[in-house]
């Protein structure tokens, strides 16, 4: 068995990094690392560029619709106008809608221009990647679809059979492959 693994990652992991997941940048950072040090081989088919894509814009609207509908409000009795600290929390809150007002704009603009640092790494990662034309594997996974093999047996569409196909034809014999997906 060979000391090289070789990696996969499905496209739904990749927009789990766009959403209110508890993925972390961190670990794709550390992963371009080992890629770097030569300790994994990532692989990318267009296939998964094309998912990746298609559905990066969709992942990218709803969760900055949650967070721009997100409110910022403390409700405070009639009691807590009394106290100085009342002031220091209106002040605080409309300090705090502002900021998250800045933060949106610089958002907007980010997504539009593929600059989030999700972006950047997940770009830096197909950078390093072997990539895989899949699209040649078409129809060996309609095959597999009708035959009923996994993975992605079950659903209308063909991207993960493609994948397994592409991937189960370019990675060498008798070397690891490690799938990461949903």
């Amino acid at each position: 068995m060979s000391s090289m693994f070789n990696l996969f990652i499905d496209s739904n992991i990749f927009l789990n990094f766009y959403d209110y997941s508890k993925e972390d940048l961190s670990s794709l950072e550390k992963l371009i690392d080992l890629i770097k040090k030569e300790k994994f081989k990532i692989y990318i088919t267009n296939t998964l560029k094309i998912e990746l894509e298609k559905n990066r814009e969709d992942r990218l609207r709803k969760a900055f619709d949650k967070f721009e509908n997100s409110k910022i409000f403390f409700e405070m009795p009639v009691i807590c106008k009394a106290y100085e600290e009342y002031e220091k929390i209106k002040k605080l809150q409309k300090k705090l809608n502002e900021t998250k007002n800045e933060l949106s704009k610089k958002l907007k603009e980010d997504m539009q221009n593929k600059k989030l640092k999700a972006d950047k790494i997940i770009q830096e990662l197909f950078k390093l990647a072997k990539q895989i034309d899949s699209d040649k594997y078409l129809e060996a996974a309609i095959r597999r679809k009708q035959l009923g093999k996994p993975p992605g047996a079950v659903d209308k569409t063909y991207g993960d059979a493609i994948n397994w196909e592409a991937l189960l034809n370019e990675i060498p014999n008798n070397e690891t492959l490690i799938v990461i997906s949903g």
